[in-house]
């Protein structure tokens, strides 16, 4: 099962908190999209319903970006909230697995500075990188390209892909 990006980035929100990691709006949009490629290469799915564009600056979910737009280089201190009813987004994500793997991914990914986020995002053979180069800035960056990606550096990293399999 797949979810909205802002509901991911809650998720990520709760568990960067419980282990006192602060994290900036880049940052965050940089840690969704890890989950999503992650996810894919990991769990064989997209966790992240939304498709990330090629935006100059790296991936970014534009309903994410936008639900962050109060946001500079702080650091996000509330959970994103429907703009119109105030209540959080928040889908009940009960999946050990994609739970798990968010976990993971935060925990790997959120103490770094969002510089180092998106020159790995940035990176030479990239999704992005290959998504600015075919398709210009705002496309949206394909899931098999992300999928190919990720699955090079599980395999690269030695990662098990049964890893999160229950």
């Amino acid at each position: 099962m797949s979810f909205d990006s802002r509901v991911i980035a809650n998720k990520i929100l709760k568990v960067a908190w419980e282990k006192n990691i602060s994290l900036t709006k880049m940052q965050l949009i940089k840690i969704v999209y890890f989950v999503h490629g992650w996810s894919l290469s990991m769990l064989g799915s997209a966790t992240v319903k939304d498709r990330p564009q090629a935006w100059q600056r790296g991936p970014v979910y534009p309903s994410l970006y936008n639900a962050l737009s109060n946001y500079r280089s702080e650091p996000v201190n509330q959970l994103l909230a429907d703009k119109n009813t105030g209540i959080p987004f928040d889908d009940n994500l009960e999946n050990d697995a994609q739970s798990r793997l968010i976990s993971d991914v935060t925990s790997s990914y959120g103490n770094d500075h969002a510089f180092v986020l998106s020159k790995k995002t940035h990176a030479e053979g990239t999704p992005w990188d290959e998504t600015i180069k075919n398709r210009g800035k705002y496309a949206e960056i394909d899931e098999h390209l992300m999928a190919k990606h990720f699955e090079h550096l599980r395999e690269s990293r030695g990662i098990d892909k049964n890893h999160y399999k229950s």
